[in-house]
């Protein structure tokens, strides 16, 4: 399978000066990482299957199973799944759940068991119908929504990365509770998927390794003025 099935983020610079605008903090945070290098999956049940690899697992992880199942697999469609030996996609790193859950979708799709035009429901309705299969709850329904529908304004409380980024962003020194997220989610609206692009690269570019965004912005002075060392060389 090729780079085809991607396509890439289109982020503008009137969503990031929004967010710019509406918190300093998390203004700062965009400054430092910059541009996002990230794509989402337009085909339905390859997006599917895709967030179901990557379900409770880390990105590196769950892009080595994910390899490993597209080689094993080729093009990422239903009859070929459904071919595919159950076995055999265990070997590429699955749990029997995963690879139940997998199963599951290709099922759904060859019988039309839901309705999938997608495209014409609302955030809400795209989650029910999704979770009418089973192995589908609903961060993958909301993942769902983000890498393959890419609707504008999608944040998980169910992701932990989101929610580790949120509170190392805003320093808050207990586990982010669901009324709080719900605030940051009202500020960041009508964009909380361009702010969760920007949230998982605290965890992608390790910038959980410094106290703070302030400390990143201050060793980027610091560093700038005196080496000329770039902002890439120090995240």
């Amino acid at each position: 399978m090729t780079n085809s099935i991607y396509k890439k983020f289109e982020i503008t610079k009137e969503q990031k000066d929004y967010l710019s605008s509406k918190d300093l903090t998390f203004g700062k945070l965009i400054d430092v990482v910059g541009d996002i290098d990230s794509s989402y999956i337009p085909d339905f049940f390859t997006a599917l299957v895709n967030s179901v690899v990557c379900q409770v697992i880390s990105y590196k992880t769950a892009t080595t199973i994910w390899n490993r199942v597209v080689n094993l697999v080729g093009d990422i469609n239903v009859e070929n799944v459904l071919l595919v030996n159950d076995e055999d996609m265990r070997k590429c790193g699955l749990s029997k759940s995963k690879v139940l859950y997998i199963k599951n979708i290709a099922n759904a799709f060859e019988h039309k068991e839901i309705n999938f035009d997608f495209e014409n429901m609302s955030n809400e309705e795209v989650i029910k119908e999704l979770k009418k299969i089973k192995g589908i709850g609903n961060w993958t329904a909301e993942m769902f929504l983000t890498f393959s529908l890419f609707r504008k304004d999608i944040i998980s409380y169910g992701d932990l990365a989101i929610r580790r980024g949120i509170e190392w962003l805003y320093e808050i020194d207990h586990e982010l509770t669901k009324n709080e997220f719900k605030e940051y989610e009202k500020m960041f609206s009508p964009y909380n998927t361009i702010a969760s692009l920007y949230l998982w690269e605290i965890t992608l570019r390790k910038l959980f390794d410094y106290k703070s965004v302030n400390e990143i912005k201050d060793t980027f002075k610091r560093r700038n003025f005196g080496d000329n060392t770039s902002k890439k060389e120090i995240i």
